[in-house]
């Protein structure tokens, strides 16, 4: 298998991807809708487009981050049909898919469960981003998210050999 990994951040504003091809970032990218205002089932729509466009590759293992449970009930709901659109592009673009739960990658890349945004923005600063290359260094928090699930998949797939 491919030492390629993708980890994929979402929400209903945005979707981050980290690519991953061994310690090497090979692509970061933040899709966000292009208008402001818009009702959450049209930006649903316009992030599955961009995620289908951006999964237009070389199949690999993609690790998405699962909906979090812990907020309202309707923000659940929301997050949890553009997670369930990313894995089905994902899927349909041929790759291995693995929703992973946001406690799980936390506690297994930063070795806290409940790991905030400085401690994430940190270890994936130090230990993937910039080693992998990046610079300058991204400002969205989505990216640093992504870069760590990203390689909570390389480290789950080195694993496996």
């Amino acid at each position: 298998m491919s030492q390629r990994v993708i980890g994929v951040d979402c929400s209903t504003k945005a979707l981050a991807f980290a690519e991953l091809d061994g310690a090497k970032v090979t692509e970061l990218q933040l899709m966000v809708p292009s208008k402001r205002g818009l009702a959450w089932q049209a930006r649903l729509h316009e992030l599955a487009d961009h995620a289908r466009t951006f999964f237009e590759r070389p199949p690999c293992l993609v690790y998405v981050e699962e909906a979090p449970m812990g907020r309202s009930f309707r923000a659940s709901v929301e997050v949890g049909y553009v997670v369930s659109a990313v894995l089905v592009e994902a899927m349909r673009a041929g790759h291995m898919v693995v929703p992973v739960n946001v406690s799980t990658w936390k506690k297994n890349t930063i070795g806290a469960g409940n790991a905030d945004k400085d401690l994430i923005r940190e270890w994936a600063t130090r230990y993937v981003l910039t080693p992998g290359g990046i610079d300058p260094l991204p400002k969205e928090q989505d990216l640093y998210d992504a870069a760590a699930i990203a390689a909570f998949a390389r480290q789950n797939l080195r694993g496996t050999e």
